[in-house]
């Protein structure tokens, strides 16, 4: 053998082993890692967040967008929509491991009881945008609301901020996905 030949059979196989070990992190491993199956039927209530967003979303026929975050790090988020439109599939997934248990380490520490307070300050007078938030820990149910209360501006409001950030641009991307499969199957129709 030639050392051209040497070098390209090296070359190829570096390249072959880097391109493998890129699909299995990116592709396989976090899938391995935070999307562990879970079977529907063994819920508990330990945990549990059901969000709705309220204010100037909810003007002029529109519905806001809501979210759920079930104790097995499922989600499952509807956008916002108008009333006139069928409500939209809803998009689901699972929070990664290390963000849901931060979140859940989170709330447990916070005196729950103390953030359903009424307090002085009011997000929905500052941006027209309130959130309201039903938390269930260990079976006993608690209401957060952005206006109005002491929870407002807390570290567990700016997480869950960051929550629904995550969803929407989950839910953006959802939707160019199904418009570019509408778009695809309007170029390249099937025939049969």
């Amino acid at each position: 053998m030639t050392k051209q030949q040497i070098f390209v059979l090296a070359f190829t196989f570096a390249i072959g082993l880097f391109s493998g070990f890129y699909v299995y992190v990116t592709g396989f491993a976090p899938n391995y890692n935070n999307e562990i199956p879970v079977d529907e039927n063994v819920l508990d209530n330990s945990f549990a967040i059901r969000a709705e967003q309220e204010g100037v979303c909810g003007m002029a026929g529109v519905v806001c967008p809501s979210f759920e975050l079930l104790s097995n790090r499922k989600y499952r988020y509807i956008g916002a929509h108008s009333l006139t439109e069928p409500t939209p599939e809803p998009v689901t997934g699972y929070i990664p491991r290390a963000e849901f248990d931060k979140l859940k380490n989170m709330v447990k520490k916070l005196d729950l009881l103390e953030l359903q307070k009424p307090g002085p300050y009011c997000q929905t007078t500052d941006n027209g945008i309130g959130y309201r938030y039903n938390v269930i820990l260990d079976g006993i149910a608690y209401e957060l609301n952005s206006c109005g209360t002491r929870f407002y501006n807390t570290p567990l409001y700016k997480e869950l901020l960051d929550l629904w950030e995550m969803m929407a641009i989950e839910n953006v991307e959802a939707e160019l996905s199904f418009s570019l499969r509408a778009l695809l199957i309007d170029w390249f129709p099937r025939t049969e």
